[in-house]
Protein backbone atom coordinates (compact mmCIF):
# COMPACT_ATOMS: atom_id res chain seq x y z
CA UNK A 1 0.00 0.00 0.00
CA UNK A 2 1.36 3.64 -1.07
CA UNK A 3 1.88 5.67 1.71
CA UNK A 4 -0.44 8.42 1.38
CA UNK A 5 1.31 12.38 1.59
CA UNK A 6 -0.27 15.69 2.16
CA UNK A 7 1.65 19.03 1.11
CA UNK A 8 0.24 22.14 2.29
CA UNK A 9 0.65 25.36 4.37
CA UNK A 10 -0.64 25.46 7.53
CA UNK A 11 -2.40 28.46 8.49
CA UNK A 12 -0.86 30.64 11.17
CA UNK A 13 -2.18 31.55 14.06
CA UNK A 14 -3.86 35.12 15.50
CA UNK A 15 -1.06 36.71 17.45
CA UNK A 16 -4.08 38.85 18.58
CA UNK A 17 -7.71 39.28 19.63
CA UNK A 18 -8.46 41.73 17.67
CA UNK A 19 -7.06 39.37 14.54
CA UNK A 20 -9.75 37.31 15.45
CA UNK A 21 -12.45 36.28 12.99
CA UNK A 22 -16.05 37.28 13.08
CA UNK A 23 -18.15 34.59 14.47
CA UNK A 24 -21.96 34.98 13.69
CA UNK A 25 -23.77 35.53 16.49
CA UNK A 26 -25.90 32.48 16.66
CA UNK A 27 -28.17 33.15 19.85
CA UNK A 28 -29.26 36.91 18.22
CA UNK A 29 -30.31 34.88 15.13
CA UNK A 30 -32.56 32.35 17.31
CA UNK A 31 -33.80 35.04 19.07
CA UNK A 32 -34.75 37.82 16.19
CA UNK A 33 -36.30 34.84 14.44
CA UNK A 34 -37.99 33.43 17.14
CA UNK A 35 -39.66 37.19 17.83
CA UNK A 36 -40.21 37.80 14.19
CA UNK A 37 -41.90 34.69 14.11
CA UNK A 38 -44.36 35.34 17.28
CA UNK A 39 -44.93 38.85 15.57
CA UNK A 40 -46.43 37.16 12.26
CA UNK A 41 -48.70 35.34 14.33
CA UNK A 42 -49.96 38.63 16.06
CA UNK A 43 -48.84 37.90 19.45
CA UNK A 44 -47.29 41.26 20.65
CA UNK A 45 -43.96 41.18 22.50
CA UNK A 46 -43.14 43.81 25.56
CA UNK A 47 -39.54 44.93 25.08
CA UNK A 48 -37.38 45.39 28.07
CA UNK A 49 -37.55 49.04 27.61
CA UNK A 50 -41.04 48.93 28.14
CA UNK A 51 -41.66 47.03 31.51
CA UNK A 52 -39.98 48.05 34.53
CA UNK A 53 -39.59 45.96 37.69
CA UNK A 54 -42.39 46.65 40.18
CA UNK A 55 -40.82 48.15 43.27
CA UNK A 56 -43.17 48.62 46.60
CA UNK A 57 -40.67 51.04 47.98
CA UNK A 58 -40.25 53.51 45.02
CA UNK A 59 -43.11 53.69 42.44
CA UNK A 60 -44.79 51.84 39.81
CA UNK A 61 -44.74 52.38 36.13
CA UNK A 62 -47.54 51.41 33.96
CA UNK A 63 -46.66 49.20 30.74
CA UNK A 64 -47.39 50.71 27.27
CA UNK A 65 -50.01 49.34 26.17
CA UNK A 66 -51.15 48.81 22.19
CA UNK A 67 -53.78 51.55 22.69
CA UNK A 68 -50.86 53.88 23.03
CA UNK A 69 -51.24 55.35 26.32
CA UNK A 70 -48.95 57.00 27.71
CA UNK A 71 -46.24 56.07 30.30
CA UNK A 72 -47.49 57.11 34.05
CA UNK A 73 -45.33 56.57 37.43
CA UNK A 74 -47.55 56.25 40.20
CA UNK A 75 -46.14 57.44 43.95
CA UNK A 76 -46.59 54.27 46.13
CA UNK A 77 -47.15 56.94 49.18
CA UNK A 78 -49.63 58.60 47.71
CA UNK A 79 -51.46 55.39 46.61
CA UNK A 80 -51.33 53.76 49.54
CA UNK A 81 -52.64 57.40 51.41
CA UNK A 82 -55.30 57.40 49.04
CA UNK A 83 -56.08 53.33 49.95
CA UNK A 84 -56.26 53.90 53.51
CA UNK A 85 -58.83 56.97 53.13
CA UNK A 86 -61.21 54.63 51.00
CA UNK A 87 -60.77 52.20 53.38
CA UNK A 88 -61.81 54.65 55.95
CA UNK A 89 -64.64 55.48 54.12
CA UNK A 90 -65.90 52.14 54.19
CA UNK A 91 -65.86 51.14 57.48
CA UNK A 92 -67.87 54.17 57.89
CA UNK A 93 -70.67 53.18 55.79
CA UNK A 94 -70.43 49.77 57.04
CA UNK A 95 -71.28 51.02 60.31
CA UNK A 96 -74.28 53.35 59.37
CA UNK A 97 -75.52 50.34 57.35
CA UNK A 98 -78.26 47.31 58.14
CA UNK A 99 -75.93 44.57 59.22
CA UNK A 100 -78.08 42.22 57.57
CA UNK A 101 -78.32 43.63 54.23
CA UNK A 102 -76.96 42.91 50.79
CA UNK A 103 -75.67 46.59 51.14
CA UNK A 104 -73.67 45.79 53.81
CA UNK A 105 -72.38 42.47 52.44
CA UNK A 106 -71.19 44.05 49.27
CA UNK A 107 -69.03 47.08 51.44
CA UNK A 108 -67.96 44.37 53.44
CA UNK A 109 -66.53 42.51 50.72
CA UNK A 110 -64.99 46.35 49.54
CA UNK A 111 -62.95 46.72 52.97
CA UNK A 112 -61.55 43.01 52.52
CA UNK A 113 -60.13 43.81 49.13
CA UNK A 114 -58.98 47.44 49.47
CA UNK A 115 -57.08 45.86 52.55
CA UNK A 116 -55.46 43.13 50.55
CA UNK A 117 -54.61 45.83 47.96
CA UNK A 118 -53.06 48.03 50.97
CA UNK A 119 -50.64 44.37 52.16
CA UNK A 120 -49.78 44.17 48.42
CA UNK A 121 -48.20 47.40 48.38
CA UNK A 122 -46.03 47.25 51.79
CA UNK A 123 -48.53 49.15 53.94
CA UNK A 124 -50.32 47.63 57.43
CA UNK A 125 -54.08 47.11 57.84
CA UNK A 126 -56.35 45.93 60.82
CA UNK A 127 -57.86 42.51 59.64
CA UNK A 128 -61.42 43.41 59.25
CA UNK A 129 -64.06 41.56 61.46
CA UNK A 130 -67.46 42.69 60.68
CA UNK A 131 -69.19 41.62 63.52
CA UNK A 132 -66.67 44.25 65.45
CA UNK A 133 -68.82 47.01 63.72
CA UNK A 134 -71.89 46.15 64.59
CA UNK A 135 -73.98 46.37 67.89
CA UNK A 136 -77.67 45.16 69.21
CA UNK A 137 -78.00 48.12 71.15
CA UNK A 138 -80.57 51.57 69.98
CA UNK A 139 -78.79 54.51 70.04
CA UNK A 140 -80.54 56.76 72.93
CA UNK A 141 -82.77 59.70 72.28
CA UNK A 142 -80.79 62.79 72.21
CA UNK A 143 -82.88 64.33 74.46
CA UNK A 144 -82.33 61.54 76.98
CA UNK A 145 -78.72 62.64 76.79
CA UNK A 146 -79.10 65.94 77.17
CA UNK A 147 -81.37 65.44 79.93
CA UNK A 148 -78.25 63.60 81.66
CA UNK A 149 -75.85 66.48 80.71
CA UNK A 150 -78.31 68.78 82.53
CA UNK A 151 -78.61 66.92 85.86
CA UNK A 152 -74.79 66.34 86.12
CA UNK A 153 -74.48 69.99 85.87
CA UNK A 154 -76.81 70.93 88.64
CA UNK A 155 -75.29 67.96 90.65
CA UNK A 156 -71.87 69.11 90.74
CA UNK A 157 -71.73 73.00 89.17
CA UNK A 158 -70.70 74.94 92.32
CA UNK A 159 -69.99 78.25 91.90
CA UNK A 160 -73.07 79.75 91.03
CA UNK A 161 -76.90 79.42 91.35
CA UNK A 162 -78.77 77.62 88.63
CA UNK A 163 -81.57 79.41 88.43
CA UNK A 164 -83.56 77.51 85.24
CA UNK A 165 -82.11 75.09 82.75
CA UNK A 166 -84.25 74.47 79.48
CA UNK A 167 -83.71 72.05 76.72
CA UNK A 168 -84.68 72.23 73.18
CA UNK A 169 -87.12 70.10 71.69
CA UNK A 170 -85.14 68.00 69.67
CA UNK A 171 -82.14 67.96 72.63
CA UNK A 172 -79.73 69.34 70.89
CA UNK A 173 -79.87 72.86 72.50
CA UNK A 174 -79.79 73.66 75.74
CA UNK A 175 -80.35 77.13 77.35
CA UNK A 176 -78.86 77.44 81.13
CA UNK A 177 -79.50 80.91 83.42
CA UNK A 178 -77.22 81.23 86.25
CA UNK A 179 -76.78 84.01 89.02
CA UNK A 180 -73.97 84.49 90.76
CA UNK A 181 -71.95 86.79 93.67
CA UNK A 182 -68.12 87.62 93.37
CA UNK A 183 -66.35 89.54 96.10
CA UNK A 184 -63.51 90.95 94.57
CA UNK A 185 -65.00 93.25 93.03
CA UNK A 186 -68.13 92.99 94.99
CA UNK A 187 -70.40 92.16 92.37
CA UNK A 188 -73.98 90.49 91.75
CA UNK A 189 -73.87 88.94 88.01
CA UNK A 190 -76.24 86.87 85.94
CA UNK A 191 -75.41 84.75 83.14
CA UNK A 192 -77.74 83.40 80.75
CA UNK A 193 -75.83 80.40 77.96
CA UNK A 194 -77.13 79.10 74.85
CA UNK A 195 -75.38 75.68 74.18
CA UNK A 196 -76.27 73.72 70.90
CA UNK A 197 -74.19 70.22 70.05
CA UNK A 198 -73.05 70.20 66.66
CA UNK A 199 -74.21 66.40 66.40
CA UNK A 200 -75.56 65.62 69.72
CA UNK A 201 -74.82 65.46 73.42
CA UNK A 202 -73.50 61.92 74.45
CA UNK A 203 -74.58 62.56 77.94
CA UNK A 204 -71.09 62.45 79.53
CA UNK A 205 -70.70 66.40 79.17
CA UNK A 206 -71.73 69.25 82.05
CA UNK A 207 -71.67 72.73 81.56
CA UNK A 208 -69.22 74.93 83.67
CA UNK A 209 -68.98 78.75 83.73
CA UNK A 210 -66.21 80.73 85.11
CA UNK A 211 -67.16 84.79 86.21
CA UNK A 212 -63.85 87.13 85.00
CA UNK A 213 -65.37 90.65 85.50
CA UNK A 214 -67.09 92.07 82.20
CA UNK A 215 -66.54 88.71 80.58
CA UNK A 216 -66.11 85.02 82.05
CA UNK A 217 -66.46 81.86 80.03
CA UNK A 218 -68.77 79.31 79.47
CA UNK A 219 -67.60 75.90 78.16
CA UNK A 220 -68.56 71.94 77.93
CA UNK A 221 -66.67 69.71 79.71
CA UNK A 222 -66.36 65.92 79.94
CA UNK A 223 -64.65 63.86 82.80
CA UNK A 224 -61.10 62.11 81.66
CA UNK A 225 -60.23 60.23 84.54
CA UNK A 226 -60.49 62.85 87.83
CA UNK A 227 -60.49 65.70 85.70
CA UNK A 228 -63.14 67.82 83.95
CA UNK A 229 -61.16 68.35 80.71
CA UNK A 230 -62.67 71.37 78.08
CA UNK A 231 -64.89 69.77 74.99
CA UNK A 232 -66.47 72.77 73.02
CA UNK A 233 -64.94 72.66 70.12
CA UNK A 234 -67.96 69.92 69.23
CA UNK A 235 -70.79 72.43 70.70
CA UNK A 236 -71.91 76.48 69.84
CA UNK A 237 -71.69 77.92 72.83
CA UNK A 238 -73.14 81.70 73.17
CA UNK A 239 -73.70 83.64 76.48
CA UNK A 240 -74.56 87.15 77.61
CA UNK A 241 -73.32 88.45 81.04
CA UNK A 242 -75.61 91.26 83.36
CA UNK A 243 -73.44 92.47 86.50
CA UNK A 244 -74.53 94.46 88.98
CA UNK A 245 -72.21 96.62 91.48
CA UNK A 246 -72.92 95.72 94.78
CA UNK A 247 -71.10 98.79 96.32
CA UNK A 248 -73.25 101.19 94.27
CA UNK A 249 -77.02 99.70 94.80
CA UNK A 250 -79.22 99.64 96.90
CA UNK A 251 -81.14 96.66 98.77
CA UNK A 252 -84.42 97.25 96.31
CA UNK A 253 -82.13 97.15 93.17
CA UNK A 254 -80.71 94.10 93.89
CA UNK A 255 -84.31 92.43 94.76
CA UNK A 256 -84.83 93.89 91.41
CA UNK A 257 -82.23 92.23 89.78
CA UNK A 258 -82.60 88.88 91.25
CA UNK A 259 -86.11 88.79 90.00
CA UNK A 260 -85.72 89.12 86.37
CA UNK A 261 -84.29 85.24 85.87
CA UNK A 262 -87.82 84.44 84.77
CA UNK A 263 -87.32 87.24 82.09
CA UNK A 264 -83.83 86.39 80.80
CA UNK A 265 -84.49 82.72 80.89
CA UNK A 266 -87.39 83.76 78.12
CA UNK A 267 -85.32 85.96 76.32
CA UNK A 268 -82.32 83.41 76.02
CA UNK A 269 -84.51 80.09 75.03
CA UNK A 270 -85.90 82.19 72.01
CA UNK A 271 -82.11 83.74 71.55
CA UNK A 272 -82.76 87.08 71.66
CA UNK A 273 -80.27 88.24 74.19
CA UNK A 274 -78.87 90.92 71.84
CA UNK A 275 -82.44 92.26 71.41
CA UNK A 276 -82.10 94.47 74.57
CA UNK A 277 -79.11 95.70 74.54
CA UNK A 278 -78.37 99.16 75.23
CA UNK A 279 -74.34 99.05 75.95
CA UNK A 280 -72.89 95.67 74.37
CA UNK A 281 -69.42 94.92 74.24
CA UNK A 282 -69.41 91.74 71.10
CA UNK A 283 -66.80 89.65 70.55
CA UNK A 284 -65.83 87.40 67.40
CA UNK A 285 -66.59 84.28 68.38
CA UNK A 286 -63.39 82.13 69.65
CA UNK A 287 -62.10 79.45 71.91
CA UNK A 288 -60.96 82.04 74.71
CA UNK A 289 -63.56 84.45 74.48
CA UNK A 290 -67.00 83.58 73.33
CA UNK A 291 -68.76 86.78 75.45
CA UNK A 292 -71.11 89.77 75.16
CA UNK A 293 -71.98 91.93 78.32
CA UNK A 294 -75.41 93.08 78.39
CA UNK A 295 -77.54 95.82 80.70
CA UNK A 296 -81.41 95.53 80.03
CA UNK A 297 -83.60 97.90 79.73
Amino acid sequence: MKKIEAFGRRKEEPRDINDMPEVPNTCMEIESTFLDNLNKKGISVPTSESVSSLSPTKSIKKVNNTKGYDTKEYNTEDLLVSLYETHDELVGAFNSSDYGSKTAQSISNSIIKVGACIKKLGGEVEKFNPIDHVSGLAVPPLIKNAQLVVERTKQLYSRATIEDVQISENGKTIDITLLGQNNNPEVMYRVKGTITASTSWNGNEAIDYIYTPQSGKMSVKVLEGNKWVDNSNSFKVHWGLDELDLKACTKAEISEFKSQNKEGVSEVKENKIAEKVIESKIIPESEEDLSFTIREK
